[in-house]
């Protein structure tokens, strides 16, 4: 497993780094919730899981983009807003720095359910079938 940790805004360098990727490991230890972990991963790999995304439902799929205040407003329907607001400015807090692994914390996450860990295509079609 490699780890790389750089500007999650420079489009650039996350498109070097995403060539040939076919598999991307989230490690996020804030919250267990797919919808944050998809959130987080769609900020990083954009285009990359967007395509599994369209390959899994068979039907175009499209990276949301940068601004959050479209789930700040989504979120506000469900929940009080200064809590819809607390969520917006943390997935502001992953777009700006992301979340980097640190040394032992995929063992870890290995041993807690006790078996090894899913790619993220493997839950995209679990999620889809």
């Amino acid at each position: 497993m490699d780890v790389f940790k750089g500007d999650l805004l420079d489009i650039d360098s996350l498109r070097e780094v995403f060539s040939g990727v076919d598999t991307l490991f989230l490690l996020n230890a804030v919250t267990g919730d797919d919808f944050t972990q998809a959130l987080i991963t769609l900020n990083v790999a954009r285009a990359e899981v967007a395509a599994i995304w369209t390959e899994m439902l068979g039907r175009p799929v499209a990276y949301g983009g940068d601004d959050p205040g479209g789930f700040e407003a989504s979120m506000a329907n469900f929940m009080p807003v200064w809590m819809a607001y607390g969520m917006r400015i943390m997935a502001e807090r992953y777009v700006s720095d992301g979340m980097i692994p640190q040394e032992g914390d995929r063992e870890r996450l290995v041993k807690m359910p006790g078996r090894d860990l899913h790619s993220y295509r493997e839950t995209a079609l679990a999620l889809a079938g």
